[in-house]
């Protein structure tokens, strides 16, 4: 499924949190139901801030979609976002589950601040001769490029504040 994938890709999404709360799911049942799996649906309803979880979980799958779908043909209701027990962040694509023992490993990431939900995917190839070190330095380059032409594409002022 993912044999001649670049031996990393990331992907990052944002979401304003107030587009949830203007979509409630009691009058857009079907545009939910596209959306998200079931299982989402009830970790985010049964969240103290469910639109904010319904937001986190859309960029989430919106990161990981922008990560891998140069890679395989997928739509965005093919991925979905589980929690795990201790509420760590899986993901499962057409139906697999990504993880160190597949052929590759779909790491997501899931943030909230002023109003907004961001998601952050890595996708790393199970390719024994990729040099860790390696892969860092090329994704601290990468992350810095996607998340200025994130920013600017959501028309977010990019300059770096100091803290006072």
């Amino acid at each position: 499924m993912v044999n001649n994938m670049n031996p990393y890709s990331i992907g990052i999404d944002m979401v304003e949190i107030n587009r949830f709360y203007n979509l409630p799911v009691s009058e857009h049942s079907r545009f939910y139901a596209r959306i998200f799996d079931t299982s989402e649906m009830e970790h985010c309803m049964h969240s103290k801030n469910p639109y904010h979880s319904l937001a986190g979980i859309f960029a989430a799958k919106e990161a990981v979609f922008k990560a891998i779908s140069s890679e395989i043909t997928l739509n965005l209701w093919d991925i979905t976002i589980l929690h795990d027990s201790e509420g760590k962040l899986l993901v499962s694509i057409k139906d697999r589950c990504f993880n160190q023992e597949n052929e590759a490993n779909v790491l997501v990431s899931i943030s909230y601040e002023s109003g907004f939900a961001f998601a952050i995917s890595l996708v790393i190839k199970n390719d024994r001769t990729i040099k860790f070190t390696e892969l860092l330095k090329n994704i601290s380059s990468s992350t810095s490029k996607v998340l200025n032409n994130e920013f600017r594409r959501e028309g977010r002022d990019v300059t770096a504040k100091k803290a006072s």
